[in-house]
């Protein structure tokens, strides 16, 4: 399992993770906290949508997770096709972005 810090100061597209080839990156928890006072945010799969938009309130977290470990791997909250990037897309950015994601690599 791995962790990755979301530290976002713009807008546009971000890579949180990059590609690996022949493997998935399969999300199972993040945090996003936004110190502006509206934000959206999405995260994608090299250009592929993997989340519909979200929008924060300053100061308070969004936070989500799958939970739970069993044999064939975490339980997911989305992932990417093999050999793809995990991005995260901000808008709307008056101040910073932050806070963290956990992910493993499937096959």
């Amino acid at each position: 399992m791995y962790s990755v810090a979301i530290i976002i100061s713009d807008d546009g597209n971000h890579t949180l993770i990059p590609a690996v080839p022949g493997r998935k990156i399969r999300v199972v928890n993040y945090c996003i906290v936004a110190a502006g006072s509206s934000n959206t945010f999405q995260f994608f799969s090299n250009l592929t949508p993997l989340t519909g938009v979200m929008h924060t309130v300053k100061g308070v977290p969004v936070v989500a997770c799958a939970g739970q470990l069993f044999p064939s791997g975490a339980l997911m909250l989305f992932q990417g096709a093999v050999g793809e990037s995990i991005k995260l897309t901000t808008t709307e950015n008056n101040s910073v972005v932050g806070g963290h994601l956990t992910y493993i690599l499937a096959d």
